[in-house]
């Protein structure tokens, strides 16, 4: 029950991440081995198999970095910070300690309040950026076009800011800024799925009581860069998403966890 427990948190604070030794995803498993078991003790054990094959399969799949910049965090920041990393420079411009302006990636500035999520970031909304402090910086060079991976979280950390996050994904080449959101998770990385052959990247969405009182969801959807920089929901050749439901049961005494993907 303890190992059990560990997982579940770790579910809650982190996004979903899965491939077998051949290449192939085994969401399908079976579930003669589990029979003889008790009912809550099986159907946990069947969830949490589920959940670690994608996991598997994301971390196969996961599209290294060129180069990697973390910036420290300044308790009093200035209200213009600028940073770079190869030959491209970011700099932001801040309305006051808890408020960015605006961002400009080389000679390209972009207004944070035009900025809006691509993936809902909670119960079906698309926000404006969120957050106000840059944490880290992310240079990829894919098919040679040079994408800038921007990771941002809210300070200082208080109330339900403190579990929020934003990425900003710039494509060099088109010169075009994709935003990404998430609450109570963590999509840090860009992927290369078999079944796309552009860029992808997997956004989460929170579904269900901030405080955690009543089953929760985590829906992992994924998206895909186009040849004009901008990212698009990802569909299977039945026109289906890609993605992963992750629901927490907290109260529920035969129930801990489920999980429901249409993965590869």
């Amino acid at each position: 029950m303890k190992k059990t427990l560990t997982i579940l948190f770790a579910i809650i604070l982190i996004s979903c991440n899965g491939k077998n030794k051949n290449g192939v995803s085994e969401v399908n498993l079976e579930k003669k081995e589990l029979i003889s078991k008790p009912d809550k003790q099986k159907n946990i054990e069947l969830e949490e198999s589920i959940y670690n094959k994608i996991l598997d399969s994301i971390k196969l799949y996961r599209f290294e970095p060129i180069d990697t910049l973390t910036v420290s965090y300044e308790p009093e920041p200035k209200q213009v910070q600028k940073y770079k990393i190869s030959n491209n420079e970011i700099e932001i411009y801040r309305k006051d300690s808890l408020n960015i302006s605006w961002i400009k990636i080389n000679s390209n500035k972009f207004l944070v309040d035009n900025l809006k999520t691509i993936n809902p970031r909670v119960d079906g909304e698309n926000e404006r950026m969120f957050c106000n402090n840059l944490e880290k910086i992310k240079l990829y060079n894919f098919k040679n076009n040079k994408i800038i991976f921007l990771v941002f979280s809210f300070h200082p950390c208080t109330g339900l800011g403190c579990s929020v996050s934003d990425y900003l994904i710039y494509n060099v080449n088109q010169k075009q800024i994709n935003l990404f959101g998430t609450f109570r998770c963590a999509d840090m990385d860009l992927y290369n799925f078999p079944f796309s052959s552009e860029i992808n990247f997997i956004g989460t969405e929170y579904k269900g009581n901030f405080h955690g009182s009543t089953p929760v969801s985590f829906i992992s959807r994924v998206y895909s860069m186009k040849k004009d920089g901008k990212f698009k929901i990802f569909k299977d050749k039945n026109d289906r998403e890609y993605y992963y439901k992750i629901t927490t049961y907290p109260n529920d005494t035969l129930k801990h966890i489920e999980c429901k993907p249409n993965w590869f």
